[in-house]
């Protein structure tokens, strides 16, 4: 039999976990929204588990302030969405299915399907890429615990010219919640940590380059739609060496919707 402080403890655990679910309710992209980001130094986003303690409150600014916005594709004609290479009839459309993010001079396309946010490539001035197998970007609802995995391929071209070809997979988990310390120094509680590790393999079969590997981490808080805090991290498969790494913290006073 539990006793009556075990019973409340299982309770308040169970509590913490729904609270951070992400679902298309109070999670999916919305045109019109923006965001104001800070690059931050790179922290370690340490290990899974339950009632982690965050604090990221002595992490150092790098760039200050730049903005992500999200907005509705372009119409061609009065009918027809254009989303990078695809086009898609108006009419077939839900609202806010079709997703374009934009920060640093490149475009993110995304597309809502069924409970499955895809993207569907990027482009800037130097990249246009196609995700011929669209990449799962998330799928709703997500509870701590749960695994989304699947693979994906893409072409484009570098500099107009350059062929690009790759495939991988996306293996996105929510591995943690806990209590995040901002950088500001306020506090969150709860939160929900969702880790997504994204291969990048080279189509080539007579290619040496042993792939890459980007690992992204975003700490999610109920009342805001989007992370407020992320860290991310390339690093070679071959020899498990880094690339880059850095992190960015969404102040929620920020979140424009």
């Amino acid at each position: 039999m539990k006793t009556p402080f075990l019973v409340f403890s299982l309770h308040i655990l169970a509590v913490s976990a729904l609270y951070c679910q992400l679902n298309t309710s109070h999670n999916h992209l919305r045109a019109g929204d923006v965001l104001i980001k800070q690059q931050v130094e790179y922290t370690d986003p340490g290990e899974p588990g339950k009632n982690i303690i965050w604090d990221f409150s002595k992490v150092k600014t790098i760039n200050d302030r730049y903005t992500l916005t999200y907005s509705l594709p372009p119409l061609q004609g009065d009918s027809l969405y254009r989303l990078g290479s695809g086009r898609y009839k108006k009419t077939d459309e839900a609202a806010h299915s079709l997703i374009v993010g934009t920060e640093h001079n490149t475009m993110y396309y995304y597309r809502m399907t069924g409970d499955s946010l895809l993207q569907t490539g990027h482009e800037n001035p130097t990249i246009q890429l196609e995700y011929t197998r669209p990449l799962v970007h998330m799928a709703y609802p997500l509870n701590y615990g749960q695994t989304i995995a699947s693979g994906y391929r893409s072409k484009g071209l570098y500099s107009g010219t350059v062929d690009m070809q790759s495939q991988g997979t996306v293996v996105t988990t929510a591995d943690a919640y806990g209590k995040l310390v901002l950088p500001d120094g306020d506090t969150l509680n709860p939160v929900l940590r969702v880790k997504t590790v994204q291969t990048i393999l080279a189509t080539d079969e007579n290619s040496q380059d042993k792939g890459k590997a980007l690992e992204t981490c975003r700490w999610y808080s109920k009342g805001y739609r989007y992370p407020v805090f992320e860290t991310v991290r390339n690093i070679n498969l071959g020899d498990s060496t880094e690339i880059f790494s850095t992190a960015f913290f969404f102040p929620p006073q920020d979140h424009l919707y």
